[in-house]
């Protein structure tokens, strides 16, 4: 479910710092707080926009995300999702930022995951034409490549059946708007975590947003975990092609 169109500088914001203090002994930099950060760069660039990452702490609706950020003037240009312990980023460049971003995170989501499931039942099928029954369910290893094979397509049907169906899906979107707009919009109940853009040195670094607490987790697929080597071999011959079946 990862797909992104440009690549933003990204790093955690243990490395956001402000100046050393010469008074004080410890050489350790001091980190910059949000709020900080925005009042840093309304003093450095005060008529330049800012990028933000935004942390909605659970699945909002893209219609409730999209109207949100119309009402505050910010324009998306990364999407953050999250199905079944899966996620993902739609990503265009900021100068590119508007609202169809949100649009179209969900519609390249599906044509991924629909692309993602015909790729595995393609190398299903060669794999079962080049491995018989009995050396997979004797085969450890070779019981654990076909076990992978069915994981992956249990968790690509997860994803499209959530962006098919039009579940929240969106933890966390980067916008990109004026410091005024992003005070105001921080102040909303709906924003659980934000983090705005830092000048170091001569770069301008937007640290990610972190995905919330109870989205954190692996991927589950246990129908698939708990079969038998030969259940496993006999249900990766029979995948049924993308639209055949959802979960």
């Amino acid at each position: 479910m990862r797909h992104s169109l440009a690549i933003l500088s990204v790093v955690t914001a243990a490395l956001i710092c402000a100046p050393l203090n010469a008074q004080q002994p410890s050489s350790a930099p001091q980190p910059l707080t949000p709020v900080q950060r925005l009042d840093a760069w309304a003093a450095a660039k005060p008529n330049e926009p800012i990028q933000v990452g935004i942390s909605f702490g659970r699945l909002l609706p893209d219609q409730q995300v999209t109207q949100l950020l119309e009402r505050h003037r910010l324009r998306p240009y990364a999407v953050y999702m999250w199905v079944g312990g899966q996620t993902g980023t739609r990503r265009v460049a900021p100068s590119a930022a508007s609202s169809a971003v949100i649009d179209s995170a969900r519609s390249t989501t599906v044509t991924l995951q629909e692309r993602s499931i015909v790729a595995t039942k393609q190398r299903a099928e060669k794999y079962a034409a080049d491995n018989p029954r009995d050396r997979v369910v004797s085969n450890e290893r070779e019981a654990g490549r076909a076990r992978g094979l069915l994981r992956r397509d249990e968790l690509s049907r997860q994803v499209l059946a959530a962006a098919r169906g039009n579940r929240p899906i969106i933890w966390g979107v980067e916008v990109i708007g004026s410091v005024a707009d992003v005070r105001q919009f921080i102040t909303n109940p709906a924003v659980a975590a934000y983090e705005p853009a830092a000048i170091i040195g001569n770069r301008v670094v937007v640290p990610r947003p972190q995905l919330p607490t109870d989205l954190r987790g692996a991927a589950q697929t246990p129908g698939i975990d708990t079969l038998n080597p030969g259940a496993v071999y006999d249900r990766l011959k029979q995948l049924p092609p993308s639209g055949d079946r959802e979960n």
